[in-house]
């Protein structure tokens, strides 16, 4: 996909993989589905199992953590 230039799109529930295989992470809230968020993983490819244990790699998880996190609590306030 990178080297024909093409827009990959990965519906997964694994922060970690989230964070290893995007360039940009769109962050959605159930009911109703709306985006929540936006994120840039500005890190460069190809990606190494190097970069799963980096710093840099554990600031991208718990950011898309802590998002993931609010947008469930106000999905639950919005629910109730």
């Amino acid at each position: 996909w990178r080297k024909k230039k093409l827009t990959v799109i990965f519906v997964t529930l694994s922060i970690h993989e989230t964070v290893f295989l995007s360039s940009r992470v769109v962050m959605m809230a159930a009911r109703p589905g709306r985006v929540v968020e936006e994120f840039r993983i500005d890190a460069p490819y190809p990606r190494t199992a190097d970069f799963m244990v980096s710093p840099e790699f554990s600031r991208y998880a718990k950011l898309l953590q802590d998002s993931l996190l609010r947008a469930s609590v106000d999905t639950e306030e919005t629910v109730a």
